[in-house]
């Protein structure tokens, strides 16, 4: 069931389930270990959408109140900006405003294109989201399926004061939707390395155990596993289901596991 990104600003809690024993883990670092990537990634694929849909005439519900321009640049660059203005709501409830602008090299699926967007007075559901947003084109994998090398270099801005730094490396595949084109349909596999700290919170390095699956639109990671080291304690696991979309992970020691929601 799709909830609002309003959860990304809202402290976790436990939820126990009675035969489950503690885990040491930090909840804070663990929340925000795990949606610190959304909002890039929601950002790289509302670009995708916005390009697509100038020369394709396809769209996504996302896109419905911004402005698009796509410019070019030169024959081997473009710019596609997608401005919300004050505030555009899609259909499951998020708010984004302001602009994501991404500049294209050209054709955008040979090898060694690159992707970069920068965010210009951007907020979704009141977080300010800023930073680089950089990506390769690796080719296809043995599936037929586009491969992009992503890094990250970015903040999102809670409150004065509250602020969650974040950086990765990862390989970003696009495993449904891409080819035929199907803005409804869209799926990626993320792998890689990711470390952040939170204003108030200690800091935490991510690694990717089990492929991680995020599908566009939903708030969270729908499935996947990545091992969490927090400052100051032992390292643990994280589970993310089986492909629904929720708020909910699975947090585990090797031994004991908790159920906590994000």
């Amino acid at each position: 069931m799709m909830a609002t990104m309003a959860l990304l600003i809202v402290a976790c809690e436990k939820d126990f389930n009675p035969l489950d024993r503690p885990v040491e883990h930090d909840e804070q670092a663990t929340s925000a270990a795990a949606v610190a990537s959304v909002p890039y990634d929601d950002a790289s694929t509302i670009s995708d959408l916005a390009y697509e849909g100038a020369y394709n005439g396809k769209t996504s519900d996302v896109l419905t109140c911004a402005v698009i321009t796509v410019d070019t640049l030169t024959s081997m660059m473009h710019r596609v900006t997608v401005d919300f203005g004050t505030g555009c709501t899609d259909a499951n409830g998020n708010t984004r405003s302001g602009i994501i602008r991404t500049t294209f090299t050209l054709p955008r699926t040979q090898g060694g294109a690159t992707s970069d967007i920068e965010f210009i007075n951007y907020y979704i559901n009141q977080v300010k989201v800023t930073g680089l947003y950089h990506q390769v084109f690796m080719g296809l994998n043995s599936a037929n399926q586009p491969e992009w090398a992503v890094d990250i270099d970015g903040s999102a801005v809670y409150s004065p004061g509250d602020t969650l730094h974040y950086r990765s490396s990862r390989t970003r595949t696009w495993t449904e939707g891409f080819f035929p084109f199907d803005p409804g349909n869209i799926k990626f596999s993320i792998t890689g390395t990711a470390i952040g700290e939170r204003t108030g919170q200690p800091s935490w390095h991510a690694a990717t155990i089990e492929d991680l699956i995020w599908t566009f639109n939903c708030l969270y990671l729908v499935d996947g596993t990545y091992e969490l080291s927090v400052t100051g304690m032992p390292i643990y696991r994280v589970d993310f289901g089986d492909g629904d979309c929720d708020n909910k992970a699975e947090v585990s020691d090797g031994n004991n596991t908790v159920i906590i929601q994000l």
